[in-house]
């Protein structure tokens, strides 16, 4: 049993022990913090303990955090049974429908190279428009990126099992991943792509090696953001950018679901940001903004996964749900998309895509 000092406490995960530190204050402003949800339970792998949320004292920042936090030594436990660590299923003949979809509207949207141009191509791009999520789900798998002219470097920070990989492969990029979970890089090995197991700064690329730096639900996991941040500048080229999505503090999931609310995630999700926090920090970084928005990306799932929280007191984890639930999903998306076409801020994630100047 290690020993705890000062403000640390001892979180029970299995037969192991996670510690973890008071964070009274605002990571990004300093201001003091104020108490949100009280004893919030991991809903979706059942990590034992519970853990309070607690939202800056600032209105103008208003960034979520957890208090007490994980410390960073011990926060894997938190990730023994995550979801990166499973191999790919085959495709059922839907997915494998929704993936054509998907590709020739990418190819289209984002200027990437394609086969020759077809009757069937243009009406598989079109049917983009139908889908719930609309066109800016679709684009969630290209990370917003448009073609670069030539060869083109990418770097996917926290790349997980690998599926930006090898997408963006496919396309043409030269790829790399990174992730500490060594579970999830043998995953992504496994796929064909390059990966490694560390965090960024522990790699110390060259300065200038990459046209493209990816974070897909990264910033909200790590200790020290303005650090991951500040590094994935230096590493970019002039005029690469980066493209990142993390969950958004004032979308409608959170404002219906509270502490039931899926994206919470403890103890995974120490940091939760709002759009003025995330563009204040990526600043603060050396970036230009180029985009910030909400997409209504992973919408439908939010919404099954934050009512079963609600109603039971844990997450669904691929169980079959009523029809009844699955009813309330698709017009939740549709609302949030009609939502964010009149400029409210109600996507489930934050989009942002910054440059390097």
């Amino acid at each position: 049993m290690l020993k705890m000092s000062g403000d640390e406490q001892l979180e029970t995960a299995g037969m192991s022990t996670m510690r973890s530190r008071e964070q009274p204050c605002c990571i990004l402003c300093g201001s003091a913090g104020q108490l949100l949800y009280e004893g919030v339970r991991d809903a979706r792998f059942g990590v034992a303990g519970e853990w309070n949320v607690q939202r800056c004292s600032d209105p103008g920042c208003a960034m979520l955090w957890l208090s007490p936090m994980p410390i960073r030594d011990d926060i894997a436990l938190a990730y023994r049974r995550y979801y990166t660590h499973q191999l790919v299923a085959p495709k059922s003949k839907v997915k494998r429908l929704y993936d054509a979809i998907r590709d020739a509207h990418n190819r289209s949207r984002y200027a990437y190279t394609t086969p020759k141009s077809t009757i069937g191509m243009t009406l598989l791009s079109a049917l983009a428009y139908l889908h719930p999520g609309g066109p800016s789900e679709l684009g969630r798998t290209v990370m917003y990126l448009p073609a670069f002219r030539g060869p083109a470097r990418l770097l996917d920070v926290g790349c997980g099992s690998g599926d930006l990989l090898v997408q963006m492969q496919q396309l043409g990029w030269s790829v790399e991943g990174l992730d500490v979970d060594p579970l999830a890089v043998q995953v992504a090995r496994s796929r064909g792509v390059p990966a490694h197991v560390g965090d960024l700064a522990s790699r110390r690329y060259p300065e200038g090696q990459f046209d493209a730096v990816c974070m897909s639900h990264v910033l909200e996991h790590v200790h020290e953001p303005a650090e991951l941040l500040l590094e994935s500048h230096r590493i970019l080229r002039a005029g690469g950018r980066l493209s990142l999505v993390t969950p958004n503090a004032d979308s409608l999931g959170h404002q219906l679901f509270g502490r039931s609310w899926f994206a919470l995630d403890p103890p995974r999700h120490l940091l939760i940001f709002n759009a003025r926090t995330l563009e204040q920090m990526v600043k603060r970084a050396g970036f230009d903004l180029f985009h910030l928005t909400s997409t209504v990306y992973g919408a439908r799932g939010i919404w099954l996964e934050s009512r079963a929280i609600k109603k039971r007191g844990r997450a669904a984890r691929g169980e079959k749900l009523g029809l009844v639930a699955h009813l309330g999903a698709v017009p939740f998306q549709l609302f949030e998309r009609s939502m964010i076409k009149i400029g409210r801020n109600f996507g489930e994630e934050l989009l942002l895509v910054a440059t390097k100047n």
